[in-house]
């Protein structure tokens, strides 16, 4: 997370939850569009996050060792993840 956000553990904490709210949304036609709009909004929030990983590679993420080529993969796959995301608004 990049480090001009404040509270990262709160942030970290708060986007797990939205994630899986956002996901059982999805299951229900009632609220299917509004979370698949938000879904949109919070990978694109995402994105400057996946930008900071690719400065700061090679780096620890736990145990498990994020090298460029990682942080580079993760970019285009958020584009993959929106496109899936506007299936379901559209449909």
């Amino acid at each position: 997370m990049p480090k001009w956000l404040p509270a990262h553990g709160f942030l970290i904490y708060l986007s797990g939850v939205l994630e899986v709210i956002l996901g059982i949304m999805l299951l229900f036609s009632r609220t299917k569009k509004l979370a698949a709009l938000f879904i949109i909004l919070m990978l694109i929030a995402f994105i400057p996050a996946h930008i900071y990983m690719i400065q700061i590679a090679p780096f620890l993420l736990g145990k498990i060792l994020i090298t460029p080529f990682m942080a580079w993969v993760r970019l285009p796959f958020q584009v993959l993840l929106i496109a899936w995301a506007w299936y379901y608004y559209r449909n």
